[in-house]
């Protein structure tokens, strides 16, 4: 099903009224889900009919607690402004507490009459009984190459936009953020502590310098934020596409996560066994989990994921 058959089945009163849009960031979730509020409450797939429309509630910008589900709850049962359909968007429903998405469950199995529930976010985070109880719609990915070719149309240079068709794993809307000079130094460095780490000493002064300082500009009248948990996500997501292109290296194959990058990954390759390589990546993607979902501290994180990588188990 296509986007338009989605929202046809939304005005048309066809679609289920509680529905999660699932997929990476920069995939375009919420855009997608102020679409389909706006089809609902609006009748028209704009979503700024919604900035004057009393029936529409849109959270997540901060994590959603359960005190924040309560009272959406509460407000449910009051009648509509308009005495017709109103919608409520849950943003990065994955970031919730457990005890939040348990008390979201009744009324995501029960909602109100003419109330739409939107979740966005991952799937892995959330709730086998919330996931359950909600239709899903999947965003996927597109290839590099079609990725690349909409980045060179709005003016990114071609192996800019290569890269960075490569580094998001084909997501449009994440390529475009990180098509910059400044993501690409944070590459670079990330990959300097990598190969420290593997190969000389454990870089945890200038790992914790590294995710102290800020990747991304902030947007003119962005509420600024501490950058340590976003930086050590992508500092782990660095990590685990050269394990990966390492992993690829040792069946004679191409980088092609980090193509910048294939020096390193081909030096990972000739003095790691394949099922070293793999527990690499398998705990730093543990780590990722951990900060994306448990929210822990990612200075401690990292150090962890470091002093996992001083195994050094190697070819003999």
């Amino acid at each position: 099903m296509n986007e338009e058959r989605l929202l046809r089945c939304i005005r048309d009163g066809r679609a289920m009224h509680a529905m999660l849009i699932a997929g990476p960031e920069g995939s375009g979730r919420a855009a997608l889900a102020r679409k389909c509020a706006a089809v609902y409450c609006c009748g028209e797939a704009d979503p700024a009919r919604l900035q004057n429309c009393p029936d529409y509630i849109e959270l997540g910008d901060a994590p959603i607690g359960v005190n924040e589900v309560r009272a959406l709850i509460e407000s449910t049962a009051a009648q509509s402004f308009s005495h017709g359909r109103r919608a409520y968007l849950l943003k990065n429903a994955h970031r919730m507490t457990p005890q939040a998405q348990n008390a979201l469950l009744k009324t995501l199995e029960e909602p109100p009459e003419n109330t739409m529930l939107l979740l966005t976010g991952a799937e892995m985070g959330l709730l086998p009984t919330i996931r359950s109880r909600c239709a899903i719609w999947r965003l996927g990915a597109e290839p590099v190459e079609r990725v690349q070719t909409a980045l060179e149309q709005r003016g990114i240079a071609k192996e800019n936009a290569y890269l960075a068709a490569c580094w998001s794993g084909g997501v449009c809307g994440l390529a475009e953020e990180r098509a910059t000079e400044g993501y690409r130094t944070f590459r670079e460095t990330a990959a300097k502590l990598l190969e420290n780490a593997l190969f000389a000493r454990l870089p945890f002064q200038e790992t914790a310098k590294r995710i102290a300082e800020p990747v991304f500009a902030e947007a003119d009248g962005q509420k600024k934020r501490k950058p340590d948990a976003e930086n050590a996500g992508l500092l782990l997501e660095c990590w685990a596409d050269v394990l990966r292109d390492a992993l690829i290296c040792t069946e004679g194959g191409a980088a092609s996560c980090s193509p910048e990058l294939e020096n390193l990954s081909r030096r990972i390759a000739e003095n790691f066994t394949t099922g070293r390589i793999l527990g690499m990546i398998e705990f730093v993607l543990e780590a990722q989990k951990s900060l994306a979902y448990y929210r822990t501290s990612p200075a401690m994180t990292l150090d962890a994921v470091l002093v996992r990588l001083m195994n050094k188990e190697k070819k003999t």
